[in-house]
């Protein structure tokens, strides 16, 4: 099974705000394998994602959250879920934009 990468999103947390727009992690072709967030040189984030697109909670992992650390590229665990977006715990003072990319298995 061959194996690419592709970019799923751009997260954008804008200045003023906590919560990043949403996205998928459900491509149109292949199977993600692996996600990797790489976050600006400001910003750590958390992981939050939804079963329904709509209400977002937490992502915890073995007991702890999910985070993505400032000016890093952070594999997380794949979620089961409908969608996913990054909260900060203050409000940004510049627009944060986080780059989720995928790597994929496809036939």
């Amino acid at each position: 099974m061959a194996k690419q990468w592709t970019e799923l999103e751009k997260l954008t947390i804008p200045k003023g705000e906590r919560r990043s727009n949403s996205t998928s992690l459900h491509p149109k072709t292949g199977t993600v394998a692996t996600i990797t967030v790489y976050a600006p040189r400001r910003g750590d984030a958390f992981v939050h994602v939804s079963a329904d697109g709509e209400n977002f909670s937490l992502f915890r992992h073995r007991g702890h959250a999910v985070a993505v650390d400032a000016n890093s590229a952070c594999d997380i665990p794949l979620p089961a879920c409908k969608s996913m977006l990054l909260q900060t715990n203050a409000d940004a003072e510049e627009d944060l934009e986080f780059r989720v990319l995928a790597l994929l298995e496809v036939d």
